[in-house]
């Protein structure tokens, strides 16, 4: 009876496969979540200036902020860990397939992007920061991307090399607009 025997029919491997994916997923979610909020709350309650009078810098004021965030994720850090420490074969298999591919780099760099546009965008408006910078970024790749690739049809990778390059730039362009923000928000 074979059908009665339910480790016969479940593979860890399997399982721990699919808990790293969803787990990298929440993830992903959350912490663009976390980004849209990190800020929001000082500024919903006239705090942040209060937090500006204090004889530190923005970036001391900051940068523990978003710190605090990433505690937020340590719950998803650690389930990942337990889908590592359940197939880490499978793992260092998709790490190495995953640092040579030009693909990963972009997204990477496409989520570092989503990441600091929505902290900018929800220092403006109060709700829907986030689904306003996915279709930002969406629509922004689309026409982007159907370029490069029409442009440079003969190397796969350029593409994905120019547009990493692009995305990195705008990141740096942001982290400094979200400064200038918090400085002017400060002064109201």
């Amino acid at each position: 009876m074979p059908w009665l025997s339910w480790q016969s029919l479940f593979d860890w491997e399997e399982f721990a496969e699919m808990l790293m994916g969803v787990v990298l997923f929440a993830f992903l979610v959350e912490g663009a979540l976390l980004a849209s909020s990190v800020f929001q709350q000082d500024v919903k309650w006239k705090t942040h200036a209060s937090l500006m009078m204090l004889p530190k810098s923005l970036p001391a004021v900051a940068y523990p902020k978003v710190a605090g965030c990433l505690f937020g994720l340590f719950p998803t850090v650690a389930w990942f860990g337990v889908g590592i420490l359940l197939a880490p074969g499978s793992f260092g298999e998709a790490i190495e397939e995953l640092f040579e591919e030009p693909g990963f780099w972009w997204s990477a760099s496409q989520y570092l992007v989503i990441l600091h546009l929505v902290t900018f965008l929800s220092l403006f408006i109060k709700w829907a920061a986030l689904p306003m910078t996915l279709g930002i970024v969406v629509f922004t790749n689309w026409c982007c991307l159907w370029t490069m690739f029409e442009a440079g049809r003969s190397s796969s990778d350029g593409p994905f090399v120019v547009m990493c390059l692009v995305s990195l730039f705008v990141v740096v362009v942001l982290h400094f607009a979200i400064a200038e923000r918090l400085r002017s928000l400060a002064g109201r």
